[in-house]
């Protein structure tokens, strides 16, 4: 993914990156009570989903909703990890670790 540049914004970029900010912490919170391997399951029906309509979140189309919930719950279970997902610059994590981006935030 190219990052925009002098005379190429890439406004679908900004409002991807910013719904993910809002999204991503939601499901974080949903996934709570899960254990890890409910959150195996479910990270595997969201790579499942963004594998097949991948190409409608990017260009929009009818699955682009589907698609988006799918990433956005597959980062928030990716966060439960060690070290935590850093996505498209961004970094969620659920519990401190060494060089954490969001260290002393």
């Amino acid at each position: 993914m190219t990052r925009p540049g002098p005379g190429r914004p890439q406004p679908t970029l900004d409002t991807l990156a910013i719904t993910l900010l809002a999204a991503v912490p939601l499901h974080i919170l949903e996934l709570r009570a899960q254990d890890d391997q409910q959150r195996i399951a479910i990270a595997r029906r969201c790579a499942d989903v963004v594998a097949a309509h991948g190409d409608d979140l990017q260009y929009g189309g009818k699955h682009c909703r589907e698609a988006f919930n799918a990433l956005a719950r597959g980062l928030a279970v990716a966060a439960y990890q060690p070290g935590g997902i850093t996505f498209a610059d961004l970094h969620w994590c659920t519990a401190a670790h060494l060089g954490c981006p969001r260290a002393g935030r």
